[in-house]
């Protein structure tokens, strides 16, 4: 079949003298190629096709393996004549196929997220871009392959055809010289009629490969640019008469008792008939291999049947059949077959997904194909690997993104049970959502339909596709209704989705979102609709990333028409590559990323958003992910559990068992096991606790009851005794015994020295700088280089912390620059050293910290710290102290949770126990290093060497991380093999520290996980471990007083946290909050105090900025996201951000604030959207109004394109009430965005 159109009719000399190449040809998408059709290559007979896989069908020949391969930069260059079997390929490179040639050693890779890597200008990809882009030099790479291969025994006399899987992205194929056929679209199979072209003996089969293609407008996915024969390549053979495609088709009764057969065939036969007698049969095997079905045919058309009590397929219960097709004619056979299952989707009234009835959630995750070796060629084994960690880990769903997955992977899923979000190749973000859309040019309109219909026809027979996906970020265009439109004339049954559609659309089957809000979801699904929400991609995994993902669950598992989401994204997509220098944990190589390879345009490490790997090893973040989508739930109250059962279609007790677990100070002494309950989904029923699972009365014990729900036998995802669901729950905890507080350590001044001795243990400080710089045990340094705890607020900054990055730079927390301001010895009663220091960043903020320690004869040290930053309103990644310990202390050991890196915003997938690392096991290889190794609600740190350590505890939960690298050097890498390591072990303890959300794509961290710049206080103690002295046991209770902690309220006022009773403001005693003068004012609470005395603090506080009243209003902005009220809210998380989802209007835009008051302002500021530059403003007008009166221009100017706050002072104070932005242009696109727009008062 020739699929190719040509408009018009040109003159041939015109035609010669301007011949558009086919792979810039719209109306060129195939050549001779086959009509797509399902995937089942044949066998020779009935018995072949049920005992052999299809790759050991004797009807088939592999030509997967080395390949002869020439490389071009450019088509110009590529080689010519080498389709002739006698072209001398002996000098030529050897390649693997499958295989991109990219990581194979030829040709550059390139990492875009949505930038076309070429020359844009549809359907042309061959103009010149910038000089400095990588299609410059590589204008289209071509990679010319030859092989030869000999036809098996047998095969004379049969239909020959020839099977790519996947080439990207477009290609000729010729056999023994003569030209077969053309293909795009790279990840739907490209088939061949061979017959005419074969001879005896060996033939010659080569193919030219364009690395773009007009296609490449529509494969546009965020991914690597790579090229080449990716999948299967095979040739197979049929007798003249065969079944050339089939359908399996059912209508399932409403009581699920029967299934009425519609198995639609369409037979091939020979061009002008004869063969003989033809006969297809048609059967259907149960699980078991018995025939529950048969029918019989001699021509094209829909064999039907009843089915009686068909067990049906679901996630939970993949159930399949064995459809067989068997036909002869004229004395020859041929077979076919597929899996199939039975199940009914629909759609309630409600908006729920129903499967067989019964509502499910996606938990799913979005999957790229991926290897960090071989690029997009992925193998049977890495797949079905996959598969098992999906299950292992309770995701139950994958959205194919961007493109059809290989066949294989489908067939894995309709194996183990996973459900499908099916989607066809195509993307164009590159060419945006307005006018300049393709899905809005009816020349690409074949081109749509075509993908999407190809989709089905490969794919139809699957039963793990739970509905159709039209695409991914492609613009809302009529092309897509009219793919809609082609699919459910095919298919009636599953629903259809494609994000691009505005909500509700009469085109597709659900309103579909990315990267919402909680408070959207929960908004969205309070409102009654039939239509199902459903979240293509959420909780953007880039990273040390996947916060909050609880309460994203949370929302779903609450409202029936939120049916789940997909992750972004399953792997890190990083290339690894070798390197000369090593990784603190040894590696002496990296994962790639954008720009690594020397490829422009890129867009850096935006390709790691997954939750494994790239070589597909599980991180913290994939243990969340198991704990967030667990399928059981446990709840204890008053000495009572209760058990919901959540999943959707079986009993927990079918497959499980209870395991509980009872630990004292996170040793287990006592297990038991008992049957699971027999609870139907998503009931709630009593579970009795075991008598064994009670809390002993230990002094200084925390008795914990962990329950979980585990597998009774083996799966073939998991062995028997994998854990499916757990929770833990405390039981109660005993006081610590009471510390001895020791007096007769002895204080000793000397200039700028101070030393202070016990037994056997030495501290010295020095006055000057308020440094502890030693602190020696039996005479052996813990302190490295004179370290000791100091002030840390800082943390290399993750992916996910763009939404505040700048702000933290702004105020310079990662270069504070530390002054002691006072420093104060009392040797009586105990020896207290108070220190209290100014550490001054940039743009007016500091942090006023005041420490105090109290010396105990033992050594034991008792650590009381008040840290109170400037800027309350100021996000700060952390709040907490930082030491440098000898790096001989190189093992932890810690009761809290663990053992994976945990935060407050992901820590329910980390269990409350006592763990053991070395300092090197806690580091994260993070694709891109940033901040890492956390561990939360932690009571106890012990840092040990072979002659024992250090032992860290606190009154309060905290958290900490050990490693051999500090902040500041994580920063400064690009690569964990660029990262300067400290010959120290890096002791970070936090009082508090900042969630990590999922704003790399996405919102921020919730507000609940932030840590702003209000005092902490944290009280520690510290004292040695010997060899072999248990940790946990070494504590002691030590009372120490309170203090009092001044404060600011959200309208202003001074007030005051902590245990004191009177605050003192000047001369004058009060009680209640302060209204705040202008100017300054230092504060100075009294406190009473007991025990150890708790330490000083004094904080003081400037001119407050009121908002309260102000409005915002726009010419335009984007619902759910950028509304304009956001601009004005004090959050640089959220922003104004004008339509850019529906339609694109055009600049200049308008943001007026309305400040309810007139003010006296000096000009401006304005910080720009966060971690993102889309609509980053470029030039603009600030006008500003008094009252209603009439608009005057203030200041004009140019933002630099950064994301740091940027202000514009105005040529005189005005005073006004209203100010206008007018943003004139912006560094991206046709949009404006700004995350705060903030007027500067008069001084």
């Amino acid at each position: 079949m020739k699929r190719i159109g040509i408009i018009g009719m040109l003159a041939l000399g015109c035609l010669a003298e301007a011949k558009v190449p086919d792979w810039e040809n719209l109306e060129v998408r195939a050549i001779d190629k086959e009509p797509a059709r399902v995937f089942s290559p044949p066998f020779a007979s009935r018995e072949e096709a049920l005992k052999e896989d299809w790759r050991n069908s004797s009807r088939v020949l592999s030509l997967n393996g080395s390949w002869s391969f020439h490389f071009a930069k450019n088509p110009d260059e590529r080689a010519l004549g080498f389709e002739a079997p006698d072209f001398d390929v002996n000098g030529w490179s050897r390649i693997d196929v499958p295989g991109n040639w990219q990581t194979q050693g030829f040709g550059v890779p390139i990492y875009t997220n949505f930038t076309y890597p070429f020359h844009r200008d549809p359907p042309r990809i061959s103009g010149d871009p910038p000089r400095d882009w990588t299609a410059w030099d590589h204008r289209n790479e071509v990679g010319s392959y030859r092989r030869d291969f000999d036809l098996p025994q047998g095969w004379g006399g049969k239909e020959v055809f020839l099977h790519f899987g996947g080439v990207e992205s477009a290609f000729y194929v010729w056999v023994n010289g003569q030209k077969v056929g053309y293909s795009q679209d790279s990840y739907l199979p490209a088939e061949f009629r061979l017959t005419p072209y074969l001879k005896e003996g060996i033939n010659t089969l080569a193919v030219e490969v364009y690395r773009w293609s007009d296609g490449s407008y529509l494969e546009d996915q965020d991914f690597w640019r790579l090229s080449g024969i990716f999948r299967d390549v095979m040739v197979y053979a049929t007798p003249k008469t065969w079944v050339r495609d089939y359908a399996f088709k059912y209508d399932l009764a409403r009581d699920f008792s029967s299934a009425e057969m519609k198995v639609e065939v369409d037979l091939a036969t020979p061009a002008g008939g004869g063969g003989g007698v033809v006969e297809t049969v048609a059967e259907l095997l149960d699980p078991e291999g018995k025939v529950v079905w048969t029918a019989r045919t001699r021509k094209s058309g829909t064999l039907g049947g009843k089915v009686a009590n068909p067990q049906l397929w679901s996630g939970e219960t993949p159930t399949l059949y064995t459809l067989v097709l068997t036909t002869t004619a004229g004395g020859e056979t041929s077979a076919q077959r597929h899996q199939v299952g039975f199940h009914r989707i629909e759609l309630s009234d409600e908006g729920e997904f129903l499967v067989n009835g019964r509502p499910i959630i996606f938990k799913g995750v979005n999957r790229h194909e991926h290897n960090p070796d071989t690029g997009r060629y992925v193998s049977d084994e890495q797949m079905e690997k996959e598969v098992q960690m999906m299950k292992q880990f309770n995701i139950n769903s994958v959205r194919t993104s961007h493109y059809p997955n290989h066949p294989r992977f489908l067939e894995l899923c309709d194996e183990y049970g996973l459900y499908l979000v099916a989607e066809a190749n195509i993307e164009s973000h590159g060419s945006g959502y307005g006018d300049e859309s393709l899905s809005r040019k009816p020349e690409w309109r074949e081109a749509h339909i075509e993908r999407v219909v190809d989709m089905y026809q490969r794919d139809k027979n699957h039963a793990a596709v739970a509905m159709w996906s039209l695409g991914n970020e492609a613009g809302p265009g009529e092309n897509f209704a009219a793919a809609a439109d082609a699919l459910r004339k095919l298919d009636e049954t599953h629903p259809i989705h494609y994000e691009g559609f505005p909500d509700p659309s009469p085109h597709d089957s659900m309103n579909s979102h990315m990267y919402p809000s909680v408070d959207f979801l929960n908004q969205a699904g309070a409102q009654s609709s039939s239509r199902p929400v459903f979240v293509c991609e959420y909780a953007h995994s880039m990273g040390n990333a996947t916060g909050n993902l609880d309460e994203y669950v949370e929302a779903f598992e609450t409202h029936k028409r939120l049916i789940g989401g997909c992750i972004w994204d399953w792997v890190d997509q990083g290339l690894r590559k070798p390197s000369d220098r090593k990784s603190p944990i040894g590696w002496a190589e990296f994962f790639a990323y954008g720009g690594d390879f020397g490829d422009r345009p890129n867009d850096g490490n935006f390709c790691c958003n997954g939750i494994v790997l790239p070589d597909h090893t599980p991180t913290p973040k994939t243990w969340q992910v198991k704990s967030s989508y667990q399928p059981a739930e446990f709840y204890y109250q008053s000495g009572k559990l209760s058990f919901r059962n959540e999943f959707f279609h079986t009993t927990a007790a079918a497959r499980h068992e209870l395991v509980f677990v009872l630990e004292a100070n996170g040793k287990e002494v006592a297990r038991q096991t008992v049957a699971a309950p027999s609870a139907e989904p998503w009931e709630t029923v009593e579970v009795p606790v075991p008598a064994s699972m009670r809390a002993g009365n230990e002094p200084g014990t925390r008795y914990l009851m962990t329950v979980m729900l585990a597998l009774k036998e083996d799966a073939r995802w998991a062995k028997a005794g994998h854990v499916v669901a757990w929770r833990q729950f405390e039981l109660g905890a005993t006081e610590l015994p009471a510390g001895e507080v020791l007096t007769g350590a002895l204080v000793k001044e000397s200039g700028d020295q101070v030393e202070i001795a016990g037994e056997g243990f030495v501290a010295e400080f020095e006055k000057s700088s308020g440094h502890w710089v030693s602190l020696k045990y039996d005479g052996r340094e813990m302190w490295s280089e004179g370290r000791g705890p100091e002030l840390h607020l800082y943390r290399a900054p993750g992916d996910n912390d763009g939404w505040v990055q700048s702000r933290w730079e702004q105020a310079g927390l990662g270069e504070l620059t530390e002054e002691c301001v006072a420093f104060h010895v009392e040797k009586a009663p105990l020896p207290r050293v108070t220190v209290v220091t100014k550490s001054t960043g940039k743009g007016g903020f500091y942090c006023d910290t005041t420490m105090t320690y109290t010396f105990s004869k033992d050594g034991t040290i008792v650590l009381d710290a008040v840290i109170a930053p400037s800027k309350e309103d100021l996000v700060l990644p952390r709040s907490g102290l930082r030491c440098f310990l000898d790096p001989a202390l190189s093992q932890v050991e810690w009761q809290g949770r663990g053992p994976w890196e945990n935060y407050v915003d992901r820590k329910t997938g980390s269990a409350i126990g006592r763990y053991q690392k070395s300092v090197l096991e806690m580091f994260e290889p993070y694709v891109k290093p940033q901040f890492m190794g956390n561990r939360e609600d932690t009571d106890w740190v012990a840092l040990q060497g072979e002659n024992g350590g250090l032992l860290v505890w606190s009154r309060q939960a905290f958290g900490f991380s050990a490693l051999p690298v500090t902040d500041e050097a994580l920063a400064a890498a690009s690569h964990p093999t660029e990262i300067e390591t400290e010959s120290a072990t890096v002791l970070s303890l936090d009082a508090a520290q900042t969630g990590l959300g999922g704003s790399s794509c996405g919102p921020a961290t919730l507000e609940k996980y932030q840590v702003k710049g209000t005092p902490r206080r944290m009280v520690l103690a510290l004292r040695p471990l010997k060899s072999g002295e248990d940790p946990s046991s070494a504590r002691r209770a030590l009372e120490v007083g309170p203090v009092a902690i001044p404060g600011r309220d959200e309208e202003g006022r001074v007030t005051l946290d902590g245990e004191a009773s009177r605050l003192v403001v000047g001369a004058e005693v009060v009680k209640a909050p302060v209204n705040l003068p202008d100017g300054r004012v230092t504060v100075f609470p009294v406190v009473p105090q007991k025990g150890i005395a708790g330490t000083p603090v004094s904080r003081e506080f400037s001119l407050w900025l009121d908002r309260r009243g102000w409005t915002a209003q726009a010419s335009s902005e984007q619902s759910g996201e950028g509304e304009a009220a956001h601009a004005i809210d004090g959050d640089p998380s959220t922003y104004w951000h004008t339509e850019w989802k529906d339609r694109e209007p055009g600049p200049p835009h308008e943001l007026e604030v309305d400040f309810g008051k007139n003010l006296r302002l000096r000009g401006v500021s304005m910080v720009p959207r966060q971690g993102q530059g889309n609509g980053r403003v470029r030039e603009f007008r600030i006008e500003g109004s008094k009252g209603r009166g009439p608009w005057k221009t203030l200041v004009e100017g140019r933002m630099n394109g950064g994301d740091s706050e940027q202000s514009f002072d105005f040529s005189e104070v005005a005073e006004i009430s209203r100010v206008r932005l007018v943003a004139k242009n912006s560094h991206s696109g046709p949009w404006a965005a700004i995350a705060e727009l903030v007027p500067l008062l008069e001084d």
